[in-house]
């Protein structure tokens, strides 16, 4: 269903879009009795989702794809009745592929590259200012995603019984990977500044991704931390809670030394380099 609203020389169009969300989900869990001493757990889940629906003005669908994945395992072991460790490894890999991708299957026009504005690119977007909606172009025009992340986790964690103490103490490292792609207006984008310009003919700019420079980025970072906790029962109706937590990050990199960042900020140009931030030689240490 659609509609119009006409004030003036303007109209605002409404659309009712269908949103077509299938989604494909599972999860599985196993518990093995090694010994004993010894059990093992251990889970996957799978969640798979393509997401569909028409742009702002109806011309186009629009086609978002997400899948996540999660594999856990755990192995326990008891030392003695008042020693137990558990020791548990995790992977988690998510893909969105594509994002915000244009499919073209309502308009044919929207597929000829005979009416864009760079070469071999389909129409343009077109975007008016004072709070229009704009125009999407034709397909592949507007901008698009892919990203992809990683992430893997390695815990241990210690539970001992001491006289009036129960202590808890373990670590964890996790190396999480994201790498993405943008594909930013390759078909180019017209800016007008308003109804006015735009229904003379008056452009304020164009502005378009070049193909040729679109490279991926590889964002690299490693979490690290440790504990210890103890629950200290001084008397029957005293308990304490003491505990101990350090965590670090590394500093994020790019494995393809693609970032660029101000060192400074009076320098004159960004500085490309593998690390968001890592200090200038030059600079002082505090």
């Amino acid at each position: 269903m659609a509609t119009a609203r006409s004030s003036g020389d303007r109209a605002q169009f409404i659309n009712s879009a269908l949103q077509i969300v299938p989604e494909d989900f599972f999860t599985v869990r196993v518990d093995h009795k090694i010994s004993a001493n010894d059990s093992l757990f251990g889970t996957y889940l799978y969640d798979d989702t393509d997401y569909t629906q028409p742009d702002s003005f109806n011309n186009d669908i629009i086609n978002s794809h997400i899948r996540r994945q999660t594999v856990v395992l755990e192995e326990s072991h008891t030392f003695s009745p008042a020693l137990v460790n558990t020791a548990r490894f995790g992977y988690k890999p998510l893909a969105c592929h594509p994002i915000l991708s244009q499919l073209g299957r309502l308009i044919p026009q929207r597929n000829d590259t005979s009416l864009g504005s760079t070469t071999g690119q389909t129409a343009s977007r077109v975007f008016i200012g004072s709070g229009m909606t704009g125009m999407q172009g034709g397909v592949g025009s507007a901008s698009s995603y892919v990203h992809a992340w990683n992430s893997y986790q390695g815990y241990d964690d210690a539970f001992l019984t001491h006289g009036a103490h129960t202590l808890k103490f373990g670590a964890g490292v996790e190396r999480m990977q994201y790498n993405f792609l943008t594909f930013q207006n390759p078909g180019g984008r017209w800016n007008f500044g308003g109804l006015t310009r735009f229904l003379s003919n008056q452009p304020t700019h164009f502005e378009a991704g070049l193909p040729v420079t679109i490279s991926p980025r590889e964002v690299r970072q490693t979490l690290f931390g440790a504990y210890i906790q103890d629950d200290w029962r001084i008397r029957s109706n005293l308990t304490l809670n003491l505990g101990l937590r350090y965590e670090m990050a590394t500093v994020l990199n790019d494995a393809q030394g693609k970032i660029t960042s101000l060192v400074n900020i009076s320098d004159p140009r960004a500085h490309v380099r593998d690390a968001v931030h890592r200090p200038h030689p030059s600079a002082p240490r505090l």
